[in-house]
Parts: structure tokens; sequence; C-alpha cells
């Protein structure tokens, strides 16, 4: 409401400064249908000040990813998108693997980034673009595996958890009772390092030492 009086004060000196913008679509019903995507806030003002009338910005979608990625790219007032915002966006338009990825995250308390790399193989990008699925078949033990992982380590990095997770995932004889025992012994040797990559062979060689 402040934000709307903000602007119904700068409407009254200044005027409309810039428009807001519409998009329309059949996505979601057999007709066109218009709605806006930026400027709420300005039409919830304009109708205040009285004003019946506005022009407006118009553009087409004709994609769920293309309207989210539109509001996306609109609405970087003070900074861009944060991944959050592109998972509520998704989840809003009735994607269930988003809905699913945002649980995921809820409950194990890692980033959308490592969920996401669990569920489906997916990264940040995949998030953004609407492309992320559920992929990954070891979900449910790369999550508990993960969980006690990290809890050994006391770590929450989240580039330690994707480079276990590839380490894991691509070593064809891993055995996780046998890598908690290396990390029992080797512990106070594996460094933490800021590249998920590094850290898959970091965790690869130690486990090759003893098992």
């Amino acid at each position: 409401m402040e934000h709307v009086n903000k602007l119904l004060s700068s409407l009254q000196k200044y005027g409309i400064l810039r428009l807001p913008v519409v998009v329309k679509t059949k996505l979601y019903s057999a007709s066109v249908q218009a709605s806006i995507v930026d400027g709420q806030h300005l039409i919830t003002a304009l109708i205040k000040a009285g004003v019946k009338e506005v022009e407006c910005k118009v553009a087409e979608a004709q994609s769920t990813e293309e309207i989210v990625n539109m509001v996306a790219c609109l609405n970087t007032t003070s900074a861009s998108w944060k991944l959050e915002n592109f998972v509520d966006a998704f989840c809003a338009t009735g994607k269930d693997s988003y809905n699913t990825l945002k649980a995921h995250k809820l409950s194990t308390g890692f980033n959308y980034s490592v969920s996401a790399k669990i569920l489906g193989h997916a990264s940040s990008h995949d998030i953004k673009s609407g492309k992320f699925s559920l992929k990954c078949q070891d979900a449910d033990k790369m999550t508990k595996y993960l969980i006690e992982v990290c809890a050994f380590m006391k770590t929450n990095n989240a580039n330690f958890m994707k480079g276990y997770l590839d380490f894991a995932r691509t070593t064809k004889t891993y055995n996780h009772d046998c890598f908690m025992k290396t990390l029992a012994i080797h512990k106070d040797k594996i460094d933490i390092v800021h590249d998920h990559k590094a850290m898959a062979r970091n965790l690869e060689s130690h486990y090759k030492l003893i098992c």
C-alpha cells in the first residue's frame, strides 16, 4: 500500500513516467486473455487517481516459460530474480516438478541448485528456463546419503554437496558405508574447495585410498 501511495504522489507531481506492460496469451483459455506482467501497483495508483484509460505496452507469449522470463526481466528494480523467485513463479503456473523441487528444498534445507541436482541432474539454468524435470530414480537414496555426509562434515557448502553427488553417482563401485569410513579417517585432510568438479575429484582420491 505504501508503494501505491508513493506512485500516486509521483503521478500527481510528474504524470505517467512509464507504461504498464500487458501480455496477451491463449495459454490458459480458449480465447486470448490479457494480463498485467509489470505495473500492477501503477495501475492501482492510476485507479485511485481517477484515471479510466491508460496506454500500455503489449507483448504476446506462446509459453509459460516465456511469460515467467518476461516477468523476471521486468521486475529488476533492485536486483535480478533469484532462483526462489523462478521456482515460485513456475509453481504458480501448476508445474508439478517445481512443487516437488520446492518441497524438497524446504524439507532438507538444501539450496535450490543442490535439490535440483539431486532430483533431476539439473542446473540453475534449467530452473530459470522452465526445463527442470524429475529424472533421478535415486533421489531419495542420494538425499539420505547427502544429509548424513553433510552432518558428519558439519558443512552446508553447496559446492561440497554437488561435488559429493557427482562423485557418488559416477563411481560405479560406490559403497556408502565405506565412504563414511573414509570420512572418519580423512576428515581433517579433506579440503572444501569452491568448485564442485574439483571437490568430486578430491573426494574420489580419498575414497580410493580406503575403499
